[in-house]
């Protein structure tokens, strides 16, 4: 089977839809005939870059290259319905979250307009399925496949990982606590209400803890905001984006992770990548239920689940692990098993083609 796949983000720039794209193709490449034509640049860029996805996906089609369409996201797929259409190609699209959510009126009809002519539709979320549900797509095309893990940055040598990130942490010492979150700085995020709501309580028991936040985004002024009004200056660093280097070391140095989100509507989280990323470092995973989050997390699986906003709750979960660390262990060793049996690329990737065979023959998924 030969599959022309799509993506405008691509390494060598980075996010967490970037590294999706870059697994998910190396993994469907080992059991398919994959053409790549990807984007991994500045998104001002892309003006040019679409065009030319366009005319060279037009090439391929031409020449007789392609069994499959794969749109690696919803703005893809606007570009690639119409070449399916011409070509009668299967088109399989990948929707993440926002790229279905996206406030705009054009955008809706063009999103609407190309799932509907799409031959299957991954949701990444049982939360993004509802959304594409609930935009008149038929649910019997639409399937949810959570993302893959790669098991590249556990280190199962605490010590050492937290020795690595004081060379970049100074305020990291022996007996901190560490907690951790990663992520673009969004409203949805939560960071600010963390800080503000949990973070004072878990440091009055703990004064020693430290909350690293890895990121970078326009919600910084609103968290360093919350930081002053609630005196937590001195329990933490905005670290901004991390390299892959730091990630792996935060992650394994981690105490407890948290993934604090609230709702807000139009901007929903598609999945969670850095759940998984945690729990299979073995470090206690603690998250709002809410949307994609819940197909990441497992609750008392591979992570804790909680109710948004609850600052109660969110206290004494984090009051429980950091100041249980057999327990905290223990957990953390059956999330990395957890994880690493039911996030694989090999299973995960096996839909992929599968779902690839069912479009070629114009059934439903």
């Amino acid at each position: 089977m030969k599959v022309l796949f799509v993506t405008r983000c691509y390494p060598p720039a980075t996010g967490g839809m970037e590294r999706f794209a870059h697994d998910l193709h190396g993994a469907i490449s080992k059991k398919t005939d994959t053409l790549l034509l990807s984007w991994g640049g500045s998104k001002k860029a892309l003006v040019f870059v679409m065009p030319y996805f366009f005319v060279r996906s037009f090439w391929y089609l031409l020449r007789g290259k392609v069994d499959v369409i794969h749109a690696q996201d919803g703005v893809v797929s606007i570009l690639l319905a119409s070449l399916a259409m011409l070509f009668k190609k299967p088109l399989v699209v990948v929707i993440h979250g926002l790229d279905v959510t996206y406030k705009s009126g054009l955008y809706q009809k063009l999103i609407k307009w190309s799932l509907g002519r799409a031959k299957g539709v991954v949701c990444i979320s049982s939360a993004a399925k509802a959304e594409v549900v609930g935009r008149g797509i038929d649910a019997e095309k639409v399937v949810v496949i959570p993302l893959g893990i790669t098991d590249e940055q556990f280190m199962d040598d605490k010590k050492r990982a937290k020795a690595e990130v004081q060379k970049f942490v100074p305020k990291l010492q022996p007996n901190t606590k560490l907690i951790l979150s990663v992520g673009r700085l969004v409203k949805r995020k939560g960071v600010d209400w963390f800080v503000t709501h949990v973070l004072p309580s878990v440091a009055e028991n703990n004064p020693d803890v430290l909350f690293v936040v890895s990121g970078e985004g326009a919600w910084r002024p609103s968290i360093e905001a919350a930081i002053e009004t609630s005196n937590m200056q001195d329990h933490v660093l905005l670290m901004g984006r991390s390299s892959d280097e730091q990630l792996k070391y935060l992650y394994n140095a981690a105490d407890c992770f948290v993934m604090p989100n609230i709702t807000v509507p139009g901007d929903m989280e598609g999945f969670g990548r850095v759940l998984l990323e945690a729990a299979l470092c073995e470090t206690p995973v603690v998250a709002s239920g809410i949307e994609g989050i819940v197909d990441a997390i497992i609750d008392n699986q591979n992570g804790v689940l909680l109710p948004e906003l609850d600052d109660q709750q969110y206290v004494k979960t984090v009051l429980d692990i950091l100041n249980n660390v057999n327990e905290s262990s223990k957990a953390g060793v059956v999330a990395r098993k957890y994880t690493l049996a039911h996030y694989n690329w090999q299973a995960i990737s096996d839909r992929y083609v599968e779902l690839y065979n069912l479009a070629g023959k114009d059934r439903a998924v």
